[in-house]
């Protein structure tokens, strides 16, 4: 489904403008898309935050919406403004031509991100691949160009970890 299609009706929806109308603001938006020669994304998770009381609520939306109950949030988030953003969709396939490794999995979040001293929208896109690595590309969520693109692997971060 068109990411701008799904972003508008969250946003128009009657319950999402009353948290909107209350303290709560747009923080993020995450999915993931199912993994194949072309990518598509059926469903994304929308999270308003409300600053004064740390709660965050996840709007699903596919085909319908489901709002949940506020929950606390594991982080302090930063508002996104309510502007047009690039489709993830248009973005992560011209990345994933360029991976030559088995994709197993991709997650992709709209966030802020401080890119050189200065906070902007940024689409980040995490492919988790079959090698044991991973492969993390912040793209302008305005542009789609990308910002910054790193390569671990989990066998490393598993090992530090124990």
């Amino acid at each position: 489904m068109k990411f701008d299609f799904l972003f508008k009706k969250v946003l128009d929806d009657e319950q999402v403008k009353g948290l909107l109308d209350k303290n709560y603001f747009l923080a993020s938006v995450f999915c993931m898309p199912k993994v194949s020669s072309k990518i598509s994304i059926d469903k994304y998770s929308v999270h308003l935050y409300d600053s004064e009381t740390n709660k965050v609520v996840s709007v699903e939306a596919n085909d319908n919406l489901s709002i949940s109950e506020p929950e606390d949030a594991v982080n302090r988030m930063t508002e996104l403004s309510n502007q047009k953003y690039i489709d993830p969709e248009k973005i992560v396939s011209g990345f994933m031509k360029d991976i030559k490794e088995t994709i197993g999995n991709i997650m992709i979040t709209l966030h802020n991100k401080e890119i050189k001293g200065k906070v902007i929208p940024v689409w980040t896109f995490v492919f988790i691949l079959n090698n044991l690595s991973v492969l993390t590309i912040d793209a302008d969520a305005k542009t789609g160009k990308e910002l910054s693109k790193e390569r671990s692997s989990l066998v490393q971060r598993v090992s530090r970890a124990s």
